[in-house]
């Protein structure tokens, strides 16, 4: 009764090994997979950035568990890559006010930024931005990522004072290799 080919996917998404994850999910099937298989093999799509099928395992997950906060997660993350930003929003929502032990980093909130952006929602992308920046971001170039992020929402708002001010911010943010 063991389904061994979600086992070995279990055993290549722990190695990193994201293509020989999904080819064993994919064999083993959903409908065998415990729960956390079926996010890996969830997460697996997202990392080799396979955005769609992401989205359609988290779905799936989501069939069963819609406060899950790592399907919503990865729902809303696929949504923003695939550009279907609405699709993205409604995603976060369900992540940041519907789900169950959500933890919040960085990430989430710049993924929110990204998704409003998107949408053309300018001020609250900013406001996304800067929420992500008030987080621990222990990586300097992620962190001038973010600030960069933020320069272009100032941009695209045509608050071309403060798109030129963060922007200088994040050149001094920015690690230089000379």
């Amino acid at each position: 009764d063991i389904a061994v080919d979600a086992l070995k996917g279990r055993i290549y998404y722990q190695s990193n090994d994201f293509e020989k994850a999904i080819g064993a999910f994919k064999a083993a099937g959903v409908s065998k997979m415990e729960e956390r298989d079926i996010r890996s093999f969830a997460m697996s799509y997202y990392f080799t950035g396979k955005y769609s099928e992401c989205l359609a395992i988290a779905q799936k997950g989501l069939e069963t568990n819609n406060r899950d906060a790592g399907y919503n997660r990865l729902a809303f993350f696929s949504n923003t890559e695939l550009k279907n930003f609405d699709a993205a929003l409604n995603y976060a929502d369900a992540l940041f006010n519907r789900s169950d032990s959500a933890k919040f980093s960085y990430f989430d909130y710049t993924y929110y930024g990204n998704a409003l952006s998107g949408a053309k929602k300018h001020d609250e992308a900013i406001a996304m931005y800067q929420k992500a920046l008030e987080q621990e971001i222990e990586d300097g170039d992620k962190r001038a990522g973010v600030v960069k992020q933020l320069s272009e929402a100032y941009e695209n708002k045509e608050d071309y004072e403060n798109a030129i001010k963060t922007y200088e911010q994040f050149l001094q943010t920015v690690s230089r290799s000379d």
